[in-house]
């Protein structure tokens, strides 16, 4: 029996456009639908920066959030205009965790309604006694790859079919917690009146809320397993927590799928990282591209 362990890239394989960069996209398709005090969802979101894009949930914990305090002027707190300012502060501080994860479902359920052909490359080893995390919010493996769903374990939840308009989604997302301080002024921090104390607290909010106890309940021992296979997942920080429990001296081989997206692509840096994240693992590394598997490798500390 097999543990699979599933992450973006393994809806990307199949054909579907999920990436952080066709959110965006779909954000500005739909800049009315989602808005927060006037403001839509991308103009709070830092839009034209690449860097935040490329890694989404991580960077929700340094956004800038200046388009939410422009026009704030320190001289004259009292002014109808501050007012204004910090009460739109206070009403995203409540909804944005909630708007984005709405919108990230309906993302979700629009880039995932046309069937794809199953990539052959995975389907060929998935057998009806394995057992599959996923970390997608999507219905791939049931919907393409037949897989039952008694089988999979929705770790951060999935996009609910036909959400009505004032319905919520029950996904999960966010940074891992590390919100930096940008200013200079500490005391800010201990007044609810002054924007950088608020943005701070939006920021804060939009930590993920981990499912460690429900990620252990699902694979129960690891030493039911003949291997596990991760595909498709970045290894990020954010979700470093759930695979560190996966670090154990009765773990069986690991094997991490990387895709390869150039000639030029750096493979040490793969390995490292799957050594320094697995140091009591014995793990292989399947290095593939949209049609094969290119290599493996070894990998032991």
């Amino acid at each position: 029996m097999t543990l699979f362990i599933i992450g973006n890239g393994f809806d990307l394989s199949t054909g579907y456009k999920t990436k952080y960069e066709h959110f965006k996209e779909y954000l500005s398709k739909n800049r009315s639908k989602y808005c927060l005090s006037g403001f839509p969802l991308l103009d709070i979101l830092p839009s034209d920066n690449y860097e935040f894009w490329k890694d989404f949930e991580e960077n929700l914990a340094t956004m800038p959030l200046t388009t939410l305090t422009f026009g704030y002027e320190c001289k004259e707190k009292q002014s109808r205009k501050n007012k204004y300012i910090i009460d739109n502060l206070n009403a995203v501080l409540e909804k944005l965790y909630k708007i984005i994860g709405n919108a990230f479902s309906d993302f979700i359920e629009d880039a995932t309604k046309e069937l794809k052909p199953m990539n052959k490359l995975f389907i060929s080893r998935f057998a009806s006694c394995d057992r599959f995390i996923t970390f997608n919010y999507s219905l791939t493996l049931e919907s393409v790859y037949g897989i039952n769903d008694k089988n999979i374990c929705y770790i951060h939840g999935v996009f609910l079919p036909f959400r009505k308009e004032n319905e919520d989604n029950n996904i999960i997302f966010g940074h891992s917690g590390d919100v930096l301080d940008n200013s200079n002024v500490q005391t800010l921090y201990y007044d609810n009146n002054e924007p950088e104390y608020l943005k701070k607290k939006i920021r804060e909010s939009l930590t993920k809320q981990l499912e460690i106890y429900e990620f252990e309940r699902f694979i129960g021992k690891l030493n039911n397993y003949d291997e596990i296979q991760i595909i498709g997942h970045s290894l990020g920080n954010v979700d470093k927590r759930y695979f560190e429990k996966l670090n154990t001296a009765i773990t069986p081989r690991i094997i991490y799928w990387q895709y390869v997206d150039s000639e030029t692509f750096d493979e040490e840096k793969t390995k490292k990282k799957v050594k320094g994240l697995f140091p009591k693992v014995k793990c292989s590394i399947h290095f593939y591209n949209d049609s094969s598997l290119l290599k493996t490798i070894d990998v032991f500390s």
